[in-house]
């Protein structure tokens, strides 16, 4: 039988995994979440899946065509004041290859190794504009999802 020290320290250790897992990724999604592996799915600890239809969130963007070294204004917000803690937004062109990448900005920050945005902070949130910059050498169309 195990002494009391021992149970004591072996449960401290799963309620502190346990509280850890429920506060994961406060500071934004990992680069991997724009990869196709995980096709931009959350990878929290139990994502809800919700319709598309129910979202009460929208993208808008100033413009959909870019030239080089374009900037593109893209605002993520709630319709009906429904709050937001984290998000992750990706750039692809026409062929949805990923393409050019965001700047930083006070609400969020741009994924290493993707051209996408995430959040900083696991703050409510209401909106949140970005500014996306188009590649120096290309030209084209640029979608969010």
């Amino acid at each position: 039988m195990a002494s009391p020290t021992v149970s004591s320290v072996a449960a401290l250790l799963l309620l502190m995994s346990a509280l850890d897992a429920c506060t994961a990724l406060p500071g934004g999604a990992p680069f991997i979440a724009c990869s196709s592996l995980v096709n931009m799915r959350p990878l929290h600890w139990r994502p809800t899946e919700k319709d598309a239809g129910e979202s009460p969130y929208r993208m808008v963007q100033d413009k959909e065509d870019f030239a080089p070294g374009d900037s593109v204004n893209v605002e993520l917000y709630s319709e009906d004041d429904t709050t937001f803690k984290g998000f992750l937004v990706k750039a692809v062109d026409e062929r949805g290859n990923q393409v050019g990448h965001f700047s930083s900005g006070n609400d969020y920050q741009p994924v290493k190794f993707c051209s996408g945005a995430t959040h900083t902070s696991n703050a409510e949130k209401k909106s949140v504009r970005m500014v996306w910059q188009a590649p120096a050498g290309k030209s084209g169309r640029v979608h969010f999802v």
